[in-house]
């Protein structure tokens, strides 16, 4: 099978919510986002917001607790930066500042109609034009309502886990124990594999961040006719 032309385009970082990236921590996918950043160049970021609201619910009274060393180490080692000022200045210089401002500004409007969390991930994707990894589809469509133009690119950790399988890196019974985890968590799960197995969903299942040096996997035609919009990504090193 011949890969597929896209739209090939890394974008510099993708943004996750608190829910997406607690998910990235339950399976322990930790080393594909670290992956995706040094041979792809793709940075995943989380706002001010959602550190403050990962570090409550990994702390010792909360159903996460088990995760704060996991979560440390992906803040220590980088696999995952804090989009603070600071950050934006050292990356993207003078103009660092100024974007970090609307940003902010964006958010706190957004607080108005969803959670914080997701007010300033998707005010600071939006400010930046870069994807989110969320699942809060409930606040897009809110947001949505408002006139509020959310992030052209949305994806979801199974989009993850389905880069992983189409790399070559995760194996079916690899992508079924992340699964598994999620439900026994009492996580989101996609529809498609909520009560069917990887390799039973994934025909089903459009992802939407694919390598276009290796064959297309999953649906070939979109799902979701609002989010399911594909990029095609190459590596960098």
């Amino acid at each position: 099978m011949t890969p597929v032309p896209g739209k090939p385009s890394n974008p510099d970082w993708i943004i996750t919510d608190s829910d997406a990236l607690l998910q990235i921590l339950l399976t322990d996918q930790a080393s594909l986002i670290r992956k995706l950043k040094n041979e792809y160049g793709i940075q995943f970021v989380i706002v001010e917001a959602v550190e403050a609201e990962v570090l409550k619910l990994t702390g010792d009274k909360f159903k996460f607790k088990d995760l704060r060393g996991a979560f440390d180490k992906t803040i220590s080692t980088g696999i995952i930066k804090v989009l603070n000022e600071a950050y934006l200045v050292g990356t993207k210089g003078a103009s660092g500042s100024s974007l970090f401002a609307q940003a902010e500004q964006l958010g706190s409007r957004l607080y108005n109609y969803v959670h914080r969390g997701e007010a300033y991930s998707h005010a600071a994707a939006i400010t930046l034009g870069i994807p989110i990894l969320t699942h809060d589809v409930t606040a897009i469509y809110k947001l949505r309502d408002v006139g509020v133009p959310v992030p052209r690119l949305t994806f979801r950790v199974f989009d993850i886990l389905a880069f992983g399988h189409q790399t070559g890196v995760l194996s079916h019974a690899e992508c079924d124990r992340a699964r598994d985890t999620l439900i026994e968590r009492e996580e989101f799960v996609v529809e498609c594999f909520a009560k069917a197995s990887f390799a039973k969903g994934l025909p089903v299942f459009y992802p939407r961040l694919l390598d276009q040096a290796h064959p297309a996997i999953g649906c070939p035609t979109p799902v979701h006719k609002l989010l399911d919009e594909r990029i095609w990504i190459n590596k960098t090193a």
